[in-house]
């Protein structure tokens, strides 16, 4: 076992500096690496995680961004804050040893923050108000098919995320009244607790938890605050945002990605002329539950990378094109699936069936870490999965291009067949819709490829992404499946003993170290 000791930019001290590892000259040598610093002793290098937010809103069962050094690390994550404090062996390799370099923390809350969340907020709501005008219209209108199913894509939606919700925060009381029992400090008052659970089982809990990242934000920003007092209250921040953030992303795949292919489907059946308050109130539903799918994922990827120290954070000119890339993949998705519904029914539901097994089939083979228990980490790929039929999601550290290239691979295979069989097979032959819908998917892959390649080569936080990767067997296994260089975790983030104090500032806590983030 080789030990290597790390050498600072400005001389001795270890304060104000990047920390930079000295490559011993092996090849494929295992190292543990240790260092020290002042304020954290003799410290091993941990699986490195998102330490921002408390522990003790943070358990086991929370989706946490694993960075490790020498991995492409996950730009399209999916990650719940927490902690894991897992000692880790990395693997070093002479060719491709980046210096770990830590960015200056610049999540920030700014007033283009506080605009952001607001939208999103107005976004969610007004998602939801059109649905339920458009369930009253089917209603009225005696449609009681197309109403009961758009109903019930609320009601299931909500109810999951509801579940998940009221999941989180029984798990943040539990381990808040742990800490504050062995610590002695302030519960969270009943009230603030009773409150949440309300909003949550009334449709509302991404919206209390906006509100609550907004209010850590803005007391972040308080200059009468001591500096510690405001760096945990951007801890909060921090945290309550990726939370909303990921409640918000699930609840848009649930019932915004159906809802949307639902209203299109409709509206080639019918193919009616209608008064310009129902067509006002179609074209409302079907704008919003588009711009709310764009707009969960691309807070979520804010938000993860504000998370992470190590990231560097999303320009505000970056967010128009990851915006655009996100729109114009999940809109003709959707456009192929709703199209190919038209004509052929329920024979929609084996191709997406068929593409849910095989995606929740390739998450358990990538060994997801999650949760805890098995049977919790399955069901969490599952809806995961569920996700992945409108968009990618990635699920794990290390190299992410060939997962790319081998989901859109699939998934474009399946839109070129759809799009192709329904062209060919609908009874809506020369109707306005029949040319022009199969000319807007094409638009909207151009755009999808465009806009993806624009925000990769242009705008992406991490400058210089390298082009090509090693094509060797183990890159391309360890990419596409599990990571073989890395063993399985053997305990959760509950049961380390060692587990920094979470109440004092951010650089308390173990510092993270990280390649660099491209795909």
């Amino acid at each position: 076992m080789i030990r290597s000791r790390p050498t600072y930019a400005n001389g001795d001290s270890p304060e104000n500096n990047i920390i930079h590892f000295q490559q011993p000259n092996v090849l494929n040598e295992e190292i543990e690496v240790s260092f020290e610093m002042k304020g954290f002793g003799d410290i091993t290098t941990s699986q490195p995680t998102s330490h921002v937010f408390p522990t003790d809103q943070a358990d086991a069962s929370s989706c946490a961004p694993k960075n490790r050094i020498f991995s492409d690390q996950a730009d399209l994550g999916l990650a719940r804050g927490s902690l894991d404090q897992q000692k880790r062996k990395m693997h070093l390799f002479e060719k491709n040893v980046p210096n770990p370099k830590v960015h200056e923390s610049k999540a920030k809350f700014c007033y283009y923050d506080l605009v952001f969340g607001v939208s999103a907020i107005v976004i969610f709501l007004f998602d939801i108000v059109t649905d339920v005008m458009m369930v009253v219209h089917y209603f009225r209108e005696k449609q009681y098919e197309y109403g009961g199913v758009t109903a019930a894509l609320v009601a299931v939606s909500s109810m999951i995320t509801c579940l998940l919700g009221l999941h989180w925060y029984l798990i943040d009381y539990h381990k808040e009244k742990k800490r504050t029992t062995a610590e002695h400090l302030t519960l969270t008052p009943k009230y603030v607790w009773g409150l949440r659970i309300l909003c949550t089982l009334f449709m509302l809990g991404p919206v209390v938890r906006i509100i609550e990242y907004l209010y850590y934000g803005l007391k972040s920003r308080n200059i009468k605050c001591h500096q510690e007092e405001r760096e945990k209250y951007k801890q909060a921040m921090l945290y309550k945002d990726l939370n909303s953030c990921l409640l918000r992303l699930f609840e848009s795949f649930l019932e915004s990605a159906p809802q949307l292919a639902w209203q299109i489907y409709i509206s080639i059946k019918l193919k009616r002329a209608s008064d310009t308050i129902s067509i006002s109130l179609l074209v409302g539903t079907l704008l919003s539950s588009w711009m709310s799918l764009a707009m969960s994922l691309l807070s979520y990827h804010k938000s993860l990378r504000n998370s992470n120290d190590l990231k560097a954070k999303m320009s505000f000119k970056s967010l128009p094109f990851y915006f655009i890339w996100r729109l114009s993949e999940v809109g003709g998705r959707i456009l192929c699936i709703a199209f190919f519904a038209s004509a052929f029914d329920l024979w929609v539901f084996g191709i997406l069936t068929l593409h849910w097994i095989i995606v929740s089939v390739w998450l358990i083979m990538q060994n997801t870490s999650f949760y805890k228990k098995n049977l919790q980490e399955k069901l969490f790929n599952l809806i995961c999965s569920f996700v992945m039929i409108f968009c990618f999601l990635n699920m794990r550290e290390g190299h992410t291009r060939y997962r790319v290239i081998i989901f859109y691979l699939l998934v474009y295979i399946e839109n070129a067949f759809m799009l192709a069989f329904w062209f060919r097979f609908t009874k809506d032959l020369g109707a306005w819709f029949h040319l022009w819908g199969f000319i807007v998917v094409l638009v909207l892959f151009a755009l999808h490829v465009s806009f993806q390649v624009v925000y990769y080569t242009l705008f992406h936080p991490t400058q210089n992404i390298p082009l090509c990767l090693s094509c060797d067997r183990h890159t391309i296994y360890s990419s596409m499946c599990d990571d073989v260089t890395h063993s399985r975790r053997e305990e959760s983030p509950a049961e380390n003993v060692n587990a920094p104090n979470t109440n004092q500032p951010l650089e308390s806590c173990t510092p993270m170290l990280s390649g660099s983030l491209s795909l």
